[in-house]
């Protein structure tokens, strides 16, 4: 029997693994892999070799020194370096000539309009002045009314006696609401409802046995004071005594208001034999489980972070 290292991934879960087993060939360890795992995808089968002998060194033949190319003397390489600095000298000083020329022609056109609109603003502001002395001028030019003596001045009827005010009642100030008070127990602040578990078919990597599980979930913030914008936490999987089986750390990034609620679908973990909440989970339905989310902190909108220890 020879043994061979299979590369697979997981078509469910886009996990990507390697394991070592033995066969009489890669073709019959792939088609072995295939019946039994048909969720699985076959990437490479490659034998072991055993690990050979460490080959003499080898002693390479050293070769000929290459010609040696002759070097320019000082003075030219001198010169073409002064050529070098002149040339770029000369393209900066036209460049910023350039720059200097337009940043020129800007200001002017800028000051162009500063002088047109003050203009315009002197001749709305003559036109005001010339306005306002016309009308000046005909209220001067225009004869006063005359005051009749003889004409009877409206005289006000008096009050009856016996005449008494409406009772007009006061209206009632409204009394602002007290602000709702912080909260304080982290396992009332949030509640979860965990449905639809689903859990995927196990396959064997050859030293363990994996299966992935599912569930959906909405968060109801049934304790919140206030506005939040994240909150951090664990969501906790118990028996129906309270024995805590499986802790999920968890993080709401979405706003949430006090009232509102969460939606969040295809949750999962990765889980094998070894661990000890798998066979529980696997076994148990969630009409036998109890469910609590435990708040560890607490971003509010206006930027305030509370924790709870």
């Amino acid at each position: 029997m020879k043994t061979f290292k299979v590369e697979y991934l997981d078509v469910r879960t886009g996990n990507r693994r390697a394991t070592e087993l033995k066969g009489a060939s890669a073709a019959a360890v792939e088609a072995k892999i295939r019946e039994k795992y048909p969720q699985v995808r076959v990437m490479a089968v490659t034998e072991v070799q055993a690990a050979a002998a460490v080959p003499p060194p080898v002693v390479q033949p050293q070769s000929a020194p290459s010609p040696q190319v002759p070097e320019l003397a000082p003075e030219a390489r001198t010169n073409w370096v002064t050529v070098l600095l002149a040339t770029l000298g000369i393209a900066a000083c036209a460049g910023f000539a350039v720059l200097n020329h337009a940043r020129i022609s800007a200001h002017e056109a800028a000051m162009a309009k500063f002088q047109e609109a003050l203009h315009a603003n002197d001749v709305a502001l003559r036109n005001l002045e010339q306005r306002a002395r016309s009308r000046d001028e005909r209220l001067d030019s225009s004869p006063a009314p005359e005051i009749d003596p003889t004409e009877d001045a409206p005289v006000a009827e008096p009050v009856a006696e016996d005449t008494v005010a409406p009772n007009v009642e006061p209206m009632p100030i409204p009394t602002p609401e007290p602000p709702a008070a912080a909260p304080t127990d982290p396992t009332q602040i949030i509640t979860a409802a965990v449905r639809n578990k689903q859990v995927e078919d196990r396959f064997d990597d050859g030293d363990y046995d994996y299966a992935n599980f599912w569930w959906d979930v909405t968060y109801r913030a049934q304790g919140l004071d206030r506005p939040t914008r994240s909150i951090k936490g664990t969501l906790v999987f118990a028996d129906l005594f309270g024995e805590s089986k499986l802790l999920v750390q968890t993080t709401l990034d979405e706003p949430l208001q006090p009232g509102g609620f969460i939606d969040v679908t295809g949750v999962g973990v990765e889980s094998n034999l070894l661990k000890d909440y798998h066979n529980w989970f696997m076994s148990t339905e969630f009409n036998n489980m109890t469910f609590t989310f435990v708040v560890e902190a607490i971003l509010y909108e206006d930027g305030q972070l509370v924790r709870f220890d």
